[in-house]
Parts: C-alpha cells; structure tokens; sequence
C-alpha cells in the first residue's frame, strides 16, 4: 500500500510541472471608465467572467493555444482580441 501512494504522489507532482496554466487579467473600460459586469469569453474552451465593478476580470486555468477573447456589454460594440497562449506567461490587457 505504501508504495502506491508514493507513485500517486510522484505522478502528481511530475504532472504540475507539465500542466503550466496560464491566468489572463485585464480591464474592461470605455473612455477612461470602468464597465463593470461586461462578458468576457474564450471562444475556443468555453470559459469565461465578468467584470468587476472596477472593470477587471480574470480567467485562470488557461492551457496553451490560440484563443479569441471576445467582450461583450449591452450598447457596446462587441471587441475581439487574438491572443497566443504561452506555457507559464501569464496575460495582462
């Protein structure tokens, strides 16, 4: 028994240094004002936030990729922002 627990523990800890999520942080605002609750989605996993009431958001768990971040907010344009995900680099907008 003893010894599976320490191969449990082995492949836990070898898999987090594989699986380097990134977090995306940004600030939602329209001519130098925060808009609090607008959506924020990733098209590509179907995840996503909404905005605080000083604008910012952030998504976390993101893997590695190529992503279209779309924000939304009722009466505003939609915005579309291509982003390349890296391992371990995290993205502030």
């Amino acid at each position: 028994m003893k010894s599976i627990l320490i191969i449990f523990f082995s492949l836990i800890i070898v898999n987090n240094g594989f699986t380097q999520l990134v977090t995306i942080t940004g600030n939602v605002h329209s001519k130098n004002e925060p808009i609090e609750f607008a959506n924020i989605f990733i098209e590509e996993n179907k995840s996503g936030t909404v905005s605080d009431e000083n604008g910012f958001f952030e998504i976390t768990r993101i893997g590695p990729g190529n992503y279209t971040l779309r924000v939304t907010y009722i009466g505003f344009k939609t915005s579309e922002i291509e982003l390349t995900v890296k391992y371990g680099e995290d993205i502030s907008l």
